[in-house]
């Protein structure tokens, strides 16, 4: 009987302890408004607790690094990826690091050629994101507030440890549209990031300044095959009720009621939605193009940091939900941003790369959209679909490629659209 007893105390006792636990947890950061709006059953959207933030996780998939480098100690060998989706996964690793970086990093100084050199020698992390990315915009990404000093617009980002001992050091190095290096002394953990260089096991990579053959900051790969690509175009095969369907995608995505715009056809066949003052139009070459001319804006105020982020995040939204779902095996970068002061407009750029390599189109971008303050005035969209078609292309040496280039820091490994077909090769960037 007295075992029947204990048995039944510790029963209720861990009952007790299983309910005390399961409230605490259901209960845990909600308001009392918000509690008894779950007793009664009504649930609020995620969104509601984390305003913006489906927004935002979508301009972070497009700011994400294309390539990335990790060296371990000086004069190591070195980790690279020029995968995308690997390289992602190391950003995702070293994101809090580097956003403390970010966020303590000081006034900016140039750094002479050698010292980008040197730092990329020793313990480092390096991220390409293929474009021109705000670092302010990168810091409000990865939850940091980056200083009024850190405005740049950099493709290249490196974080690298400095010093020794107790004077060891983690400093921010980026890259400039026009090729300055600059340099930050941080406040991130330098001893952090050698713990994390050592996750990464030495696979080949090496920069080409590493074997003399420029000083760009270019990875170079331990083979020279990629796989080859094929390209369509889903607008000029599909048949009238896909074409109207995919239309009605994107009339949606900027605001047209898909069901009330006026349409007729040009003699060249282009497609034209009008509503009101706003105009889409659409022709068979994929070509979808937007113009809002009442769309209203403050002249000469460029956008806050905040604002800039907002605008980014706003466009990779709109150019996911077109452009991404005829893709196929390519993605979406940020490419640049640009804010003109006398129309008062903010111009996103979004370029398309396929494992980590950049994909060079006819008109630089496969999506450019435009704003005035919150309100989209034009865009321009290029519907591509890209597949790996199962076989590789062979491209020229690195060093017979690099020595022909001259030094230029836009000449790399990529993929051109030609004639309606895509080739692999070196060639200048955009």
């Amino acid at each position: 009987m007295n075992k029947l007893k204990n048995g039944v105390i510790v029963a209720l006792v861990a009952t007790m302890l299983l309910l005390t636990y399961t409230i605490w947890s259901y209960t845990l950061g909600t308001s009392g408004t918000g509690l008894m709006r779950r007793v009664f059953g009504v649930e609020e959207p995620e969104g509601t607790h984390y305003a913006g933030y489906e927004e935002l996780s979508y301009a972070l998939r497009v700011i994400t690094p294309l390539s990335c480098a990790v060296r371990e100690s000086r004069g190591g060998a070195l980790y690279g990826t020029t995968d995308r989706e690997t390289a992602s996964a190391c950003f995702e690793r070293i994101g809090s690091l580097l956003a403390e970086a970010l966020e303590t990093a000081q006034t900016p100084q140039e750094a002479r050629a050698s010292e980008w050199r040197g730092a990329l020698g020793g313990t480092m992390v390096f991220l390409d994101f293929g474009g021109r990315v705000p670092l302010s915009t990168l810091a409000r990404l990865l939850g940091a507030q980056a200083p009024e000093s850190l405005t740049a617009d950099a493709r290249y980002v490196a974080v690298c440890v400095q010093g020794s001992g107790d004077r060891a050091a983690a400093v921010l190095y980026y890259m400039e549209a026009d090729g300055t290096v600059r340099r930050c002394k941080t406040d991130a953990d330098a001893d952090y990031l050698t713990m994390l260089t050592a996750e990464w096991t030495p696979n080949g990579y090496r920069f080409a300044f590493e074997e003399r053959l420029t000083d760009a900051a270019m990875l170079l790969m331990p083979t020279d095959t990629i796989p080859a690509l094929e390209i369509s175009n889903p607008l000029s095969t599909a048949a009238e009720a896909d074409f109207d369907r995919i239309m009605e995608d994107v009339l949606e995505s900027v605001g047209f009621n898909a069901y009330r715009p006026s349409v007729y056809s040009e003699s060249d066949g282009t497609r034209v939605y009008v509503e009101e003052e706003r105009t889409l139009r659409a022709n068979g070459n994929g070509r979808v193009t937007y113009s809002d001319p009442g769309a209203a804006g403050t002249v000469g105020t460029e956008p806050s940091a905040a604002d800039q982020t907002a605008r980014i995040a706003e466009a990779a939204h709109l150019a996911s939900q077109v452009v991404t779902s005829y893709l196929g095996d390519a993605r979406l970068f940020l490419l640049d941003t640009d804010y003109d002061a006398a129309a008062g407009e903010f111009t996103v750029r979004f370029g398309v790369e396929c494992g980590g390599v950049r994909i060079l189109t006819k008109r630089g971008c496969v999506a450019s959209l435009t704003f005035r303050d919150s309100t989209l005035c034009a865009a321009e969209l290029e519907l591509r679909t890209y597949r790996r078609n199962g076989t590789s292309v062979i491209v020229l040496p690195a060093s017979q490629a690099l020595a022909a280039a001259g030094g230029r820091r836009d000449f790399g490994l990529y993929y051109r659209e030609e004639d309606g077909a895509v080739k692999a090769g070196w060639y200048i960037g955009e």
